[in-house]
Formats: structure tokens, C-alpha cells, sequence
């Protein structure tokens, strides 16, 4: 359930674990960094690399999962809506917006949904 937008406290265990760890992949990436590569040894490298990245993630999970409350609720979730009209207007150039608002409870043809985005979510009560 862990995303990039709630926050939770990871334990002292798992933040000294993941600093080993980054340690010790640390010490390894500059004895081969000083040193001539194979590929061998470049792709082995790679797979430490995204093995500790998923680690950093699963703690990230784990702690969001352990600190989050599970309780479900009840959410109103209120959105802005905007349909797609159109009309066709004659004048300058330079008059096209002031013309296009005048236009106004004028002639609109609909020509399809539009767009919406949250507004607000929020707790409702019981």
C-alpha cells in the first residue's frame, strides 16, 4: 500500500540493515570502479544495484503497511467536471476571446466529455 505521498516511520532495525547493506554494496562498487571491468562483473554489479533498490522499497511498504491505519472509511470524494461544447464565431483577430465570451448562453453544439480532476476528498461522517 506504500506510495510516494503518505509517510511512515521506519524502524531502527531496518534503516541500520539497509545502511549495511548500502555499506558494504558501497565498498565492493569502489574496488571494481578503480579497476578494469568485464561485463561479467558490470552485470553483477546491476543486480546488487536493483536487489538493494527493492529492499529500500519493501521497508518503504512494510512501514507504510505496519504505521497506516487499517480501518476502512467512508470518503466523499468531490470532483470539478467540464463538458466540451463548440460554436463557430466571425470577427478579427484580436477579438476572438472577447467575442468567444460574449458568445455566452449562445448556440453550442456538444461535442463530447471533458475533463474532470479531484477537488476534494473527504471523511464522511457516520
Amino acid at each position: 500500500m506504500s506510495n510516494d505521498t503518505y509517510s511512515a516511520p521506519v524502524t531502527a532495525e531496518r534503516q541500520e540493515n539497509l545502511k549495511d547493506r548500502t555499506e558494504e554494496l558501497h565498498d565492493r562498487m569502489q574496488r571494481f570502479l578503480h579497476h578494469p571491468l568485464d561485463s561479467i562483473e558490470v552485470h553483477g554489479l546491476g543486480e546488487e544495484l536493483e536487489g538493494l533498490a527493492a529492499q529500500f522499497k519493501a521497508v518503504s511498504e512494510r512501514s507504510v503497511d505496519e504505521h497506516q491505519d487499517q480501518t476502512i472509511r467512508k470518503y466523499r470524494v468531490v470532483v470539478n467536471s467540464h463538458s466540451k461544447f463548440e460554436t463557430e464565431i466571425e470577427c478579427r483577430d484580436c477579438d476572438k476571446w472577447a467575442v468567444a465570451q460574449d458568445t455566452d448562453g449562445g448556440v453550442f453544439t456538444e461535442i463530447g466529455e471533458g475533463t474532470w480532476h479531484i477537488q476534494a476528498v473527504e471523511l464522511v461522517d457516520e
